[in-house]
């Protein structure tokens, strides 16, 4: 009997201890999406830093940030002032924390929809992800559209990087209805199931962030692209909208200008092959090195190029001559397969000025024979 008293007694002296060693509290829980909970986290234990948290269960509700140093105090105790962004509105319950054996308590914040402060309106925020299960290097797109009543609000991307992945921002634009469009433009570069951390949709109003609107982690299955496909080939779509020669009825030896224009969806820029490697010279045409007009967009749609090649032309001999076929290859991931677009070159007349001469004479015999023939009948 006694000696249950003696252990009971020394677990009531020891539980308060270990109940303190480790504890946080936050200044508020309730807050706006898109605002920061400050959370102070303090631990009596000397010997173990509170930089060692593990905050892995946390993150899939919240985005942590800790800037702050850790401050000790005469007494050994740590204090650290860490902030959390919530990563979706509604109620979020956060598990206690652990630190060398001990235990905090739990936390559970309110986040609530977000108010612009200048306008005192709501604001809506709605993201969407195009595919949870995209080919190595297909552009998955992460569209955000912010309802907010004010034209002239600004959307701010901090620079961040992903590991294993390429990140692009959108271009912000401005829908009907007070609806501005934003986000990013993810390429993963490895297969398998992988997770990201994107970076907050930043809210600028008169040249200040107020709102930081982190989303949650991207989770997807990267499928692997097929064996036999050249690492040359192009993820996305391309097409090709002009190839042809600057007039149907050239002359030898006289410069001329062959327009190649090719659109190209879904690629970044060190993937797009340059399509006019394949307009060669050969016997009948002599080729130059093209001019280059690139225009590239990343909106909601994804990545899109324009490209206009000018490839300066010279023809060699006269005659009838066709423009060698084109053929572009792009890997399709919406079907999983290697696409090839066939393009049929332009014909075109090469005519020196006497072959001219001789076919605007024959041209005009026919016109005055016409002439007679009607005029006689």
């Amino acid at each position: 009997m006694v000696m249950r008293l003696a252990c009971l007694l020394c677990v009531m002296l020891v539980a308060p201890v270990t109940a303190a060693a480790l504890s946080i509290s936050a200044d508020e829980t309730r807050v706006q999406y898109g605002k920061p909970v400050w959370l102070t986290i303090e631990s009596v234990q000397r010997d173990v830093p509170l930089q060692s948290l593990d905050f892995s269960r946390w993150r899939d509700e919240v985005a942590v940030l800790s800037e702050r140093e850790v401050q000790t105090d005469a007494a050994g105790v740590q204090r650290w002032r860490v902030r959390l962004y919530p990563r979706r509105e509604g109620r979020i319950e956060l598990p206690g924390l652990l630190l060398a054996g001990a235990r905090s308590a739990a936390l559970a914040l309110d986040a609530v929809q977000p108010v612009d402060a200048k306008t005192g309106t709501a604001i809506g925020i709605d993201c969407n992800t195009s595919t949870f299960m995209p080919y190595q290097q297909q552009q998955v797109l992460v569209a955000c559209a912010v309802q907010l009543q004010d034209e002239h609000v600004l959307f701010d991307y901090p620079r961040h990087a992903l590991a294993g992945a390429q990140l692009l921002p959108m271009q912000v634009t401005r829908a009907p209805a007070m609806l501005h469009q934003a986000g990013w433009v993810v390429i993963p570069q490895r297969s398998g199931s992988v997770e990201y951390d994107l970076p907050p949709l930043q809210l600028v109003r008169d040249g200040v962030i107020t709102h930081r609107f982190y989303l949650p982690r991207m989770r997807l299955e990267v499928q692997p692209l097929p064996v036999y496909l050249p690492g040359t080939i192009p993820v996305g779509r391309v097409q090709v909208t002009r190839y042809a020669l600057a007039g149907a009825l050239l002359r030898p030896a006289t410069l001329s200008n062959l327009q190649l224009h090719v659109t190209v969806s879904g690629v970044p820029d060190e993937a797009v092959p340059d399509y006019a490697q394949g307009v060669r010279s050969d016997a009948t045409l002599q080729t130059y090195t093209a001019k280059t007009r690139h225009v590239r967009r990343v909106d909601t749609r994804g990545i899109q190029h324009e490209i206009e090649y000018t490839i300066p032309v010279t023809p060699r001999r006269q005659g009838w001559y066709a423009l060698p076929a084109l053929r572009l290859q792009f890997f399709d991931p919406h079907s999983g397969t290697l696409q090839s677009l066939q393009v049929p070159g332009p014909r075109v007349l090469i005519l020196g000025f006497w072959a001219r001469l001789l076919v605007l004479a024959l041209a005009l015999a026919l016109l005055l024979l016409g002439g007679r023939y009607l005029y006689r009948v």
